[in-house]
């Protein structure tokens, strides 16, 4: 059976988050021997941020505009998630990023280029506000934009880069032509494969019909795919549209998703996706999930010792460095230094970029101002 492998080149300026592990398990859990098969590889890319154009006032949520030859147009700093996306690349540039990451793979690894497509990871926005597509000069490359709008118009942020795994390998073979960008992007959103979305929001639209349009299964038809990859894909569409269906939202607005606290993640399993905290933040987190009352900062001081248990339970730092690193940052917290406020700000943060404002509600550390704080999962979870 002849393999269409798919490597995911993340920078390792960005790494790994959650989303792109969570899209990754999703996508190589579908028929994992089939004929698709997909690899995160660590891509050793100079950071091109410095040279791209920051634009505060960018949503990201207007119309995409094909990346072609013929459509090229002319080109301070924070780095958080979704000012990431403000960053923006002049298509040109663009597709030099993603065909040189495909060069750099073949040279690499050297696969079959008949049957390996490449793949750039960017945390980056891009002038066209395009999420995703194949490089209109380089047969094996692509790209896929992880902090882009249409990431936060599902339940979770995991689900429109999955999709597109499985795309991106359906356009690889059976649409890698020069003219794409013309011959086969969708000028209105029909729930097909190569809807761009002109309506960001419209991605939900196409994730769940999991389908092609009539003129795009026609094409396919001609190119005498094997039916093990047809159905592959199939079952990819089919799996990260049931991810999305409402049944499921709805049973998760009746009663939060599950969480798992574990050693460096908060783990969302039923959506697939991780928080990371530091060990810092993770002693924080853990102590305001065992503490469903909520507790004043200033009272933070009568909770000193268990402040500082956890948090060299949690401590990956240098052994010389751990008594005065924790002492000094719980004396911190327990004087009501900015610093405690802070880290709550990063951890709600993290957790809201990761799975969305509505999904993290419950997982929050919220409390007004002068009052108790808590995390309401921390009580809720005691009533199911």
């Amino acid at each position: 059976m002849e393999k269409t492998i798919v490597y995911l080149l993340v920078p390792q300026y960005s790494g790994v988050e959650g989303a792109i592990q969570s899209a990754f398990d999703l996508a190589s859990s579908v028929n994992p021997d089939g004929p698709i098969q997909f690899h995160l590889v660590n891509y050793p890319e100079v950071n091109p941020q410095p040279n791209l154009t920051f634009e505060e006032d960018w949503t990201g949520q207007m119309e995409p505009v094909p990346i072609s030859l013929s459509l090229f147009l002319g080109s301070n700093k924070k780095l958080l998630f979704e000012e990431r996306r403000k960053f923006l690349e002049v298509p040109e540039e663009l597709v030099l990023r993603m065909n040189a990451a495909a060069d750099w793979l073949f040279h690499q690894e050297s696969p079959p280029r008949e049957n390996s497509l490449a793949l750039l990871i960017n945390p980056f926005g891009n002038t066209n506000n395009v999420f995703c597509g194949p490089s209109p000069t380089h047969k094996n490359a692509g790209f896929i934009q992880t902090t882009h709008y249409a990431t936060e118009v599902l339940t979770a942020r995991y689900i429109p880069i999955a999709y597109e795994f499985f795309a991106a390998a359906l356009r690889f073979r059976a649409f890698n032509v020069p003219d794409f960008a013309q011959r086969f992007w969708h000028n209105e959103d029909l729930g097909c494969v190569n809807d761009f979305n002109r309506a960001i929001a419209n991605i939900r639209f196409k994730v769940l019909t999991a389908d092609i349009c009539d003129s795009c299964y026609a094409h396919i038809e001609k190119q005498r795919l094997s039916p093990q990859f047809i159905e592959h894909v199939r079952a990819g569409f089919e799996q990260v549209a049931a991810e999305q269906n409402n049944f499921k939202r709805a049973q998760r607005s009746r009663k939060p998703i599950d969480m798992h606290l574990g050693f460096r993640y908060l783990t969302f399993e039923s959506i697939k996706a991780r928080v990371m905290l530091s060990p810092k933040e993770m002693t924080l987190y853990k102590f305001f999930i065992t503490q469903p009352k909520g507790v004043k900062y200033h009272e933070l001081g009568d909770y000193k010792k268990e402040l500082i248990d956890l948090y060299r339970e949690l401590f990956n730092g240098e052994p010389d460095e751990m008594q005065t690193t924790i002492q000094g940052v719980v004396d911190r917290w327990c004087s009501f230094d900015s610093d405690i406020s802070q880290t709550v700000s990063k951890i709600n943060k993290k957790i809201k970029d990761e799975i969305g404002d509505a999904l993290a509600e419950p997982f929050l550390i919220t409390g007004e101002r002068g009052e108790a704080k808590a995390i309401p999962y921390a009580t809720l979870r005691q009533r199911f």
